[in-house]
């Protein structure tokens, strides 16, 4: 399986994003998220961890010197190593869930989250992201969970959420207008990339003939993410607008999606690169707002029964660390010499 790191390491050829830069030197690490955020995440997960209410017994410890539950850390640290190739526990102290301050990695943090939204209960995993997805909104994060997956939602584009998007024919339409995008200067070839994209997500898989009813209700369907119910019906009609006059750019303007001498010549590469902004801003604004609709939905269960069945996993266990057993000296002669007074 590919968790957080992985998947965008994979995409990008580069470390994760550093949106706030490095914490001190380069040895302490990248930060994806402000300060805040990641304190309402970590206390949301001790909360988690403190009970046997969220995640799989067979993940938890008792403690029966605090008489207290937290992470097994050696399932934890194995899940790490083998899955993302590093060991979780020199960014993070499993047991007491307290960050190794020298080494802060949002994205291995992120890792975590998704560790923990895998072998989370079946019943409460939807708790979880549900908790998790309302601390990103209300603290601006470009970030939303789909599943149990963390997808960057702004700067990375739609790379975070590439190698999952269902439309094969459609991530391959992606892959290559970010792969042109390189240098960005090759405006044109873009344009013509981006409209193909657009057109696609916003044709009926129907029929041809219903695609303005079908981008119609896209549009609605977006709108109902962002806006109270009263706005709904204002906002879908600006999105429909916007997408029609993005496609008549793209028809229109000679070199995009049409030759002929009824299309309009330009000169000025900027008009392209308009185009190729526009429509690809309009495109991760769908795929991102809908991922139901776009992003393969990974299983976490499957993948969880695919882990334990892979590495013999005893999911009967009920781990503990024992109680220390207090030795009580006997009680030795009094000799009334020895007393002060």
């Amino acid at each position: 399986m590919e968790i957080f790191s992985k998947r965008n390491n994979k995409e990008r050829g580069i470390q994760s994003v550093r949106r706030f830069g490095y914490r001190g030197s380069d040895e302490e690490g990248i930060a994806l998220i402000k300060d805040g955020t990641r304190v309402r995440l970590h206390q949301q997960i001790k909360y988690f961890c403190s009970s046997l209410n969220y995640v799989e017994r067979y993940m938890m410890v008792h403690d029966e010197n605090r008489d207290a539950f937290s992470l097994y850390s050696k399932l934890i640290i194995d899940f790490s190593m083998r899955e993302a190739g590093y060991n979780l526990s020199e960014y993070l102290k499993i047991d007491t869930l307290e960050f190794c301050n020298k080494k802060l990695d949002d994205s291995k943090f992120f890792d975590f989250i998704e560790m923990l939204l895998i072998f989370a209960k079946e019943d409460k995993r939807n708790e979880l992201v549900s908790r998790f997805n309302k601390i990103f909104k209300e603290e601006s994060e470009p970030f939303i969970i789909h599943s149990f997956m963390i997808i960057e939602t702004e700067q990375s584009g739609l790379r975070s959420a590439l190698p999952l998007i269902k439309d094969i024919l459609l991530q391959k339409s992606i892959r290559e207008y970010y792969r042109n995008n390189i240098h960005g200067t090759e405006y044109e070839i873009l344009a013509k990339i981006s409209a193909s994209i657009l057109q696609r997500l916003t044709t009926s898989p129907v029929s041809r003939g219903k695609t303005k009813d079908y981008a119609e209700e896209l549009c609605e369907a977006v709108a109902k993410k962002w806006t109270d119910q009263k706005n709904v019906k204002e906002l879908k009609q600006l999105l429909n607008e916007t997408i029609k006059n993005s496609k008549d750019l793209s028809n229109q303007v000679t070199n995009i999606r049409h030759s002929d001498q009824t299309t309009i010549p330009v000169d000025s590469p900027k008009i392209y690169k308009l185009i190729a902004t526009k429509n690809i801003n309009i495109a991760e604004l769908i795929i991102l707002t809908l991922p139901e609709r776009y992003i393969s939905e990974q299983n976490p269960f499957e993948l969880k029964k695919t882990y334990i069945e892979d590495y013999n996993i005893n999911t009967g266990a009920s781990w503990r660390y024992e109680k220390k057993q207090v030795k009580v000296k006997e009680d030795e002669e009094i000799n009334l010499e020895d007393i002060p007074f």
